[in-house]
């Protein structure tokens, strides 16, 4: 994987690995999910004690056939009060992979890529995922969790965020502020004030977006909540990296002066796929 992500680097990417074996263990699968979801095609290492092998993970199944009611819980503290959400990239789906050994654009599950190695004698059986290389531009230095860290700080925040009283479902994912923007130009049902306000609102050329949904509202793609972050931004401090934060109830964006609190609530918004075309 090291050689593979030199290889990216010498066409100018700026190359992120993660090892199963180091802190991110679980969460690999998270993490596959989050830049699948970004339109970024994933180059995972498969290994068992016989051998090694290297996929390419590019797309994966629709939504429709995703059960909520299956998916992990985990928890979002709001000053003490833990409420449950579900981590969209937690969600059991099939991964679209390319295998120089198999049929193009099979699809496969993250728990056991190598299921259509049928022959035993092949020796992949039991593969697991062992760690991803992901091709990023070199101006994104904020990563997945940490970006995602960053937006769950904002949504729990006692000023600046959101309390969902109910379970939400939050997805997440890396795109450019140009298809963010032109995807809101085009969005029908949303208010034209907000809609000029985020368009205006300067931003990098790479942003880290959460969309956060009721239960009901995630299978009609309507979002509830919006929060938009830096990508660009090394800080770890999440002040520093919000561009727009979108709720019910109020919504805020950052201009020269800071962020400033808009007079618009946020309704209407229809989920971003513009990333999966």
């Amino acid at each position: 994987m090291d050689q593979i992500s030199i290889a990216l680097k010498e066409f100018g990417f700026g190359t992120q690995i993660y090892a199963r074996e180091d802190a991110y263990g679980l969460e690999i699968e998270n993490i596959i999910s989050i830049y699948v979801e970004s339109g970024i095609p994933i180059i995972a290492a498969i290994e068992n004690d016989l051998v090694g092998h290297a996929i390419l993970l590019v797309g994966h199944e629709n939504d429709d056939l995703v059960d909520l009611k299956k998916a992990p819980r985990r928890d979002i503290d709001y000053d003490g009060i833990l409420r449950k959400y579900v981590d969209y990239g937690d969600l059991q789906k099939r991964f679209i992979v390319n295998d120089d050994n198999l049929t193009p654009y099979t699809s496969t599950t993250l728990g056991d890529p190598a299921e259509h190695y049928l022959n035993k004698d092949d020796g992949f059986l039991g593969c697991t995922i062992t760690s991803i290389v992901v091709p990023l531009h070199k101006k994104i230095y904020l990563e997945a969790l940490e970006a995602k860290q960053l937006t769950l700080e904002i949504l729990s925040d006692r000023d600046f965020g959101y309390e969902f009283k109910q379970e939400f479902v939050m997805r997440f994912f890396l795109t450019s502020s140009r298809s963010f923007k032109f995807h809101i130009a085009c969005m029908e049902g949303f208010s034209k004030d907000l809609k000029d306000k985020i368009i205006g609102c300067k931003m990098p050329k790479f942003i880290w977006c959460g969309e956060f949904y009721s239960e009901g509202n995630f299978k009609k793609n309507v979002a509830n909540a919006l929060i938009i972050i830096d990508a660009t931004e090394a800080d770890d401090v999440w002040i520093d990296s919000l561009l727009f934060a979108g709720y019910p109830d109020r919504c805020y964006a950052k201009f020269e002066k800071g962020l400033v609190n808009l007079p618009s609530k946020f309704k209407g918004y229809s989920k971003f796929i513009s990333n999966l075309h």
